[in-house]
């Protein structure tokens, strides 16, 4: 789900969210500047914590990430922990939502070629647009 700051992106992944939690499906939701914190702390522990936590993403039956391309891009960030997460997800066409500000092309060329790409495959992914105008609290009803 791709729109500007305040369309209502987020409030769209917890439709999504409700919906499959309506369904009996297990989720996880997370705000991806925070997943990959916790990726970044575990990879410092001295036991298989960053492994076990990158299986569980990975084994998730839906997995929700909130602003994804908010994500401060470090080698490990990209190459050890995203681009493996979304691949294995994409390869084993597990339901998988993003939300973002840029559009998948803008992620291809600015955070990760590997990410835009399976985003941008028609067969597996849809991209939805939210042209809803940014949300403010003083607009006149």
């Amino acid at each position: 789900i791709t729109g500007v700051p305040g369309s209502g992106k987020t409030h769209l992944l917890a439709a999504i969210a409700n919906a499959m939690l309506e369904r009996g499906r297990t989720l996880l939701w997370t705000y991806g500047p925070d997943m990959a914190a916790e990726a970044q702390r575990r990879v410092g522990l001295d036991d298989d914590s960053f492994s076990a936590y990158l299986a569980d993403l990975k084994a998730v039956p839906v997995l929700l990430i909130d602003d994804l391309a908010a994500v401060r891009p470090t080698d490990f960030r990209l190459s050890d922990f995203l681009e493996p997460l979304v691949d294995h997800r994409y390869r084993e066409r597990k339901t998988t939502a993003f939300t973002l500000i840029s559009d998948p092309q803008q992620l291809r060329d600015e955070l990760s070629e590997s990410i835009g790409r399976r985003m941008q495959d028609a067969a597996l992914c849809h991209v939805v647009r939210n042209d809803a105008l940014q949300f403010q609290l003083d607009r006149p009803r």
